[in-house]
C-alpha cells in the first residue's frame, strides 16, 4: 500500500472530557482518506480516554491506529507516534484542539506552493468559557497556545516557532534530527526540536490560514493556573539551555521579559510580574539541572 501524504498524531494523557472532539476533527477532514492516516497515542491515562479513543476506531473508516506508551512524558508519547507514522508529513494536534475540515486541505495547498519548506506552524484561537476573571486580559492568551502571526506565510526563525498544538514536520526531517528529546519529558521538546532544526537550516514557515481551535478548561483561566506554568516554562527554558550546550538562550528570552511588564504589554501588570518573577525562579531552582 502506498504511504499516505500525512500522518496525524494526536497525543493525550487523561482527557476523556476531550479527547472524543480532537479525534473526530480529524476523521471528519474533507481529504482522500487514502492520504492521511490518524495515530492516537495514551500516555498512561487512568481514566476512560483510551475506551473512547478505541470505541472511535472500531467505529470509523478511516486509518487509524492506537498506541499505548506507558512512559510518561510528551516527547516519549509524540516519538512512539512517530515510529509507526507512514505519511510524508506528520501533523501533531493537541488532543483539547479543533480540526477544521479542511485543514489538511490548506497544508497541501502550502507544501505545494513551497516545497521547499521543512516545517510547518499553524495558528490557534482560543474557545473561551463563557465568562472569564476579571484579571484577565488577551495579552495572556499566548500562555494557552494562542497563535496569530498575520496572513503571510513568513518564515519562522527563532524564538518564533511553531506550537505543538498545531505543527508539521516532513518525516525525514524528524527522522535526521532523533525526533524529540526523551529527556525532556514535562514540556519544551517543540522547542528545543525547532532549535535544532534551525541549526540545521532547516526552513520552518507559517501556515495563515491552518488554524485550530484550542478548548480551554476553564482551570486555565486562573491565578494558579497562570503562575504554576510561569513556574514550569522557567524550567522548559532551562533544560533547552541544559540540552543545547548551555547556550544560555532560554535564560535571555526569560530574562528579557521584565520589560515587558514595564511597560504593561502582558496585560494585568502584578499578575505579569509576578509570573516573570516565577519564571526566573523557574529556570534557577535547582530541580532542572538534574
Amino acid at each position: 500500500m502506498r504511504p499516505p501524504l500525512f500522518s496525524v498524531i494526536i497525543v493525550t494523557r487523561n482527557r476523556a472530557n476531550v479527547i472524543a472532539g480532537s479525534v473526530r476533527s480529524v476523521l471528519r477532514q474533507d481529504f482522500d482518506a487514502m492520504e492521511y492516516e490518524l495515530i492516537v497515542v495514551d500516555n498512561g491515562s487512568d481514566d476512560d480516554t483510551l475506551n473512547i479513543v478505541k470505541e472511535l476506531q472500531q467505529s470509523s473508516f478511516q486509518q487509524m491506529e492506537v498506541v499505548t506508551e506507558t512512559r510518561p512524558g510528551v516527547s516519549h508519547a509524540r516519538n512512539a507516534g512517530r515510529l509507526i507514522a507512514r505519511g510524508k508529513w506528520i501533523l501533531y494536534l493537541d488532543d483539547d484542539a479543533l480540526a477544521p475540515t479542511n485543514l489538511l486541505h490548506m497544508y497541501q495547498a502550502w507544501i505545494n506552493k513551497y516545497p521547499e519548506s521543512d516545517a510547518w506552524g499553524g495558528g490557534a484561537k482560543l474557545k473561551y468559557p463563557v465568562k472569564l476573571p476579571h484579571f484577565w486580559s488577551s495579552h495572556f492568551d499566548g500562555m494557552l497556545s494562542a497563535l496569530d502571526l498575520g496572513n503571510d506565510p513568513i518564515i519562522m526563525a527563532f524564538p518564533m516557532t511553531p506550537y505543538g498544538l498545531n505543527m508539521m514536520i516532513k518525516r525525514e526531517v524528524l527522522e535526521a534530527l532523533g525526533g524529540f528529546r526523551n529527556e525532556i519529558v514535562f514540556g519544551g521538546d517543540e522547542t528545543d526540536l525547532f532549535w535544532r532544526m534551525e541549526k540545521k537550516q532547516k526552513i520552518i514557515r507559517y501556515a495563515p490560514d491552518c488554524v485550530v481551535t484550542h478548548v480551554v478548561d476553564l482551570s486555565r483561566f486562573s491565578y494558579k493556573w497562570l503562575l504554576s506554568a510561569a513556574y514550569r516554562s522557567g524550567g522548559y527554558h532551562r533544560n533547552f539551555d541544559k540540552f543545547n550546550g548551555n547556550i544560555r538562550v532560554g535564560w535571555k528570552m526569560i530574562s528579557s521579559g521584565w520589560l515587558m511588564v514595564v511597560v504593561g504589554r502582558r496585560g494585568f501588570i502584578p499578575v505579569a510580574f509576578a509570573m516573570h518573577i516565577l519564571r526566573v525562579l523557574g529556570y534557577l531552582h535547582k530541580y532542572w539541572g538534574k
